[in-house]
This record gives structure tokens, sequence and C-alpha cells, in this order.
């Protein structure tokens, strides 16, 4: 047997068996009488003598062998196939790993970046959801506990820019990449794929419409629009006025502190200078230079869009009025046509009668807004020479919002420094100004108040009718900018798409004394100061105001993120 497998050039165990077993026990010698003549061989002769096949027997120690012979070739076919399959691994680590370096280099792949082949794959455009779905998964973060946000987003480490679970997947956004098409990104195979973003909303009822509108009438400083407006007389007499039920206002929803400046200065570097109200484009009305155009009825706004020429308003001191969605054709339930928000209507509604409203705003990180209204209303403006700590001014703002009354003088500033912000505003003022007796007395309300901040507000009565409101509230906004991004080239993209502007500018020579900010922001007294929360407030600090304005952090990643996915990725919105 030994020689046999060494020299037989087929390896055939069997026929090794069967030779040695011929060998060992030879065949005896039939009578002639027996044998049978086989035509086929004619060169044997009829007197050669047959052998008997003998019967196949195995001893012991030869099946023994064959055991272990088969278990050798069972052995070398399992090393192959964990071979291969170690191959197929390593490749798909080498494609992560790439992917991670062109994350952490902010380059998107070029063409000599290897490419993982995906076969039969189609990437549909990204589809929105509901507001109802968009809604509810809103609403589930904020129903966690701050705490757990406050890991949930990353903000356990030091490090700004990490994301935590990213449930906004702001990782990719920001830097360019659509995480659901990106190739690099997806893993999935097959055709027609259908990628809905939970979060993601459907564009305002008419924004297309509208902003082309816009976009015709006003956009560019060309000749036409400057012989227009020189033919008409503007406090007195109108004369030349186009049809007041074709115009469109650019409606800015002004937040303190939140880039309102450095947005006018753009305006004003787009838009012919008598469209501009001069006071930070906001209109005057009566004995206010500020004009409370948050208060004004939308008669009153119609009547001074035949009286003036503003075709941009700003709204800086009130909360933002619900009712004013309707003169674009929108309301804060569904936009009532089979384009709602919420699907739920059959036919789409025609565009109401002008003047037509576009809505605009600019949202900044929460706690650096705050810290940024403190350093400006209690030390800057007011030249105090012995200024109240932040703490101090929070607290005694948040005390005198119980004074406020839309539209007048009374307690209008305090309003700067309530705690969740954007809910309060885009709620049309609805959310409380101070927590609950219940939650001041808990465990959690006095931890957080040793650091002089009020506590966040348990009881879910209080806040989630305005936190959902204020979220349908912005989802009819056209656009939605982040602070930072305003003068950079996303922001520079997102004027460009929507309003025509092409000039993203500040005015140099107005505020050639201020110190510009990274991010193009100005200010009108003092210049731009340091408004980084987390750098000037100790980490205990910090995070109990962070916390205390979960909502408003919510809402503004969330808003944050549905800027870039428009931006960055291939959105149906039809």
């Amino acid at each position: 047997l030994s020689s046999c497998l060494s020299f037989s050039p087929c390896f055939n165990l069997a026929g090794c068996l069967v030779a040695e077993t011929e060998q060992a026990n030879p065949p005896a010698i039939v009578s002639t009488s027996l044998m049978m003549p086989t035509p086929s061989l004619t060169n044997v002769s009829s007197t050669t003598p047959l052998r008997r096949r003998p019967s196949f027997h195995l001893t012991r120690q030869k099946r023994l062998l064959l055991a272990m012979s088969t278990l050798a070739l069972f052995g070398i076919g399992m090393y192959i196939w964990i071979d291969a399959a170690l191959k197929v691994n390593n490749s798909h680590n080498e494609s992560s790993s790439h992917l991670e370096r062109v994350l952490e280099t902010h380059d998107l792949p070029t063409e000599n970046d290897p490419i993982v082949e995906k076969p039969d794959l189609i990437i549909s455009a990204v589809q929105p959801a509901s507001l109802s779905m968009v809604e509810e998964f809103l609403l589930s973060l904020a129903q966690k506990n701050p705490s757990d946000l406050w890991t949930l987003f990353g903000k356990d480490q030091i490090d700004e820019s990490t994301y935590g679970e990213d449930p906004f997947s702001l990782k990719y956004l920001e830097k360019g990449i659509c995480p659901w098409t990106d190739p690099k990104i997806t893993q999935r195979n097959g055709k027609n794929i259908d990628i809905t973003v939970d979060w993601l909303p459907p564009k305002p009822l008419h924004s297309q419409q509208i902003a082309e509108k816009f976009r015709t009438k006003y956009a560019l400083k060309n000749e036409e629009t400057e012989q227009m407006i020189a033919s008409v007389k503007i406090g007195r007499k109108t004369v030349e006025l186009s049809d007041p039920f074709d115009e469109v206002i650019l409606w800015y929803e002004h937040l303190s502190k939140a880039g309102g400046t450095s947005f006018c200065e753009i305006v004003n570097s787009n838009m012919p200078r008598l469209m501009v109200p001069r006071y930070h484009c906001m209109p005057r009305k009566g004995e206010f230079i500020d004009g409370r155009v948050g208060s004004w009825s939308n008669a009153e706004l119609i009547q001074h869009t035949r009286e003036e020429l503003h075709r941009v308003v700003s709204n800086e001191w009130d909360p933002f009025d619900l009712n004013k969605l309707v003169m674009s054709g929108r309301n804060i339930n569904n936009f009532g046509s089979s384009n709602s928000v919420d699907g739920s209507g059959t036919q789409k509604e025609k565009l109401p009668p002008g003047p037509n409203l576009l809505f605009v705003t600019t949202l900044r990180e929460p706690c650096d807004r705050l810290l940024s209204a403190y350093t400006f209303f209690a030390i800057t403006s007011t030249k105090n020479e012995n200024p109240p700590t932040f703490q101090q001014w929070t607290t005694s703002n948040v005390n005198r919002c119980k004074n406020y009354k839309p539209g007048t003088r009374s307690a209008y500033r305090s309003n700067t420094a309530r705690m969740n912000h954007i809910v309060w505003r885009f709620s049309g003022g609805s959310l409380p100004h101070l927590p609950t007796d219940e939650d001041m007395k808990s465990e959690r309300g006095r931890a957080v108040r040793r650091s002089e901040f009020p506590p966040p507000v348990t009881d879910e009565k209080v806040w989630v009718p305005s936190f959902k409101t204020s979220v349908r509230a912005l989802a009819n906004h056209d656009l939605i900018l982040p602070m930072d991004v305003m003068t950079k080239d996303e922001g520079k993209e997102a004027f460009r798409r929507l309003l025509g502007w092409n000039r993203i500018e500040i005015r140099k020579k107005k505020y050639k004394k201020l110190p510009e900010s990274s991010n193009g922001q100005v200010v009108t007294v003092g210049g731009v100061k340091n408004s980084n929360a987390r750098e000037s407030l100790d980490e205990d600090e910090y995070r109990a105001l962070w916390e205390r304005n979960w909502l408003d952090n919510i809402l503004f990643l969330w808003s944050r993120a549905v800027f870039f996915a428009r931006l960055h990725c291939n959105v149906d919105e039809s």
C-alpha cells in the first residue's frame, strides 16, 4: 500500500487495496471448460486461464487507514473554504478602512480610490417622510432623559467633532456625503431602492413656486428693477406699483444673537435699497423703529405691502405668528394637498393671492446663543462696569418673562434669555417660561439649581404640545440656515438655490471698526465676542445649561441635518 500511494499517478486508494489483496491471496486456476470465448480479444489464446474476481474484504487496519485518508481530504476542503472566506472579509475591511480615511481627511472619494463593486445597484432619490413620522421621531428623542441625550449626541466627549450615536447622520452630512446613497457607505444590492429618512420632512407647499416668483422679481439689482422703484415716492404716494396680489415678501424670523445682523447685510447686498427696511430689515410702525412685525395681523402686513415697497421684513422680538402660514397656502397641521407633509389630501391647492410669504430663519447652537445674548445685552450694550454673572442674568430675565406682552416694550428683551427659546418662538409663544413645581422639588431639580439654572420640565403635558407645534412650524419654513455656514460655500449655495442671491458678503465699510468672526457674523455694538459656551463655562455649568435646553438642542441638530441633507442628497420633492 505504501508503495502504491507513493508511485501511483492517479492516487487510487481502492485500486491499491485490490492489488494488495491479489498479492496476498493469489487466485486459483479454473478449468478451461468454464472459459467463455471473447471475440473482441482476438490476440488472447483460448487456453489462457481466467482469474476469479476476489471478494473485496478490508481488515481493521485497512478500514482505519481509509477513514484517516477521508478525514484528511475533508480537512483540505475546509482549509480551502476558510481561506476564501478570509479573503472576502479582508476585502470588506479594506473598503471600510478606506471610507474612514476619507471621512478623517474630509475629502470625497477620487477616481484613484478603490471601488466597491455593487452589481445591479440602482440608488433612487432620498424620500422625505410624512410630518407625522418626523414628529414621532423627534418626540421619541425629546422624551428621553436629558442626561441620556447628553451621551446620545456625544457631548460626553470633549472633542466637538464627536457625534455619539449620531441619530441625524451629521458625521457624513457635514462633510458633504449623503449617507443613504454614497456607494462607499451603502451596501445594498438590487434595483429601485426606496430610501425614506424618518426625520426628513418634504419641502413646504408652494415653496418652489413662491421662490421662483421672488427670484424673478427681486433677486437681482438690474436696471429694470432700479427704474421701477425710482418712479415710486415712498411714504406719501404709491405710483406705478405692480399688482400687490402678485407680490412676495421675504419673512425673516430673527432669533436674537443668531446671525440676524449678518443676514440683513446680505439682504442689502442683493436687493434694491428701497425694498429693505432701514433698521435691521424691521419696518417702522408708529413709535417703534423696529416695528414689531411679529405682532401684526395678516391684514396689517398686506396693507403695508400696498403702501411701502418693502419686500423683506424681520421679526426679532415676538414669537412666530402661526397664522402667517396662511398667506402661503399652508397651515400648521397639513398643507391640504396630495403633496402635503401628511400626504392626507387628494388635490393640489392653488397658490392663494399675494402677497405670499417666503419663510427663512437662521439657528445657532442654543447654549452659544444664550451666552452671546448675555454678553451683548448685559455687558456690551449697557457698558455696565459691574455686570451680573451669566447665571444671575439668566435667572432675572426668566423671572421677568411673565410680564411680557407681544407688540409692546414690556419685558420684550427678557425672551432672549428663555430656556428652549426655539420651541417657545416657533410654537407661537405657548411654551411656559418656568418649570413645574413638581420638577423644582425633585432631586434632579435640586442638582441643577445648584448651578443656578432652572431644571428641565419633566411633565410632558407642559411641553409636548408646544414641541409638536414648533416642529410643524419649522417644517413649514422654506430655509433654515445654520448660522455658522451662512457665509461659507454651503450657505452661498442655499441662498443661490432659493433666492437667486450671488452676493453673500458683509459691507465692510459700515462695520469697518468691528472685527468679523470666522463665520461672517457682525454685531452692531462692541464687536464679536467669544461665545463658545463650552469654553467659557465650567463643565458642570455647561452640562446643566445644555440639559435644560434639551428640546432646543434636538431641534437645532435636526434643522441642521435637514439643511445639509437637502443640500447634498438628491431629495425627491415631487
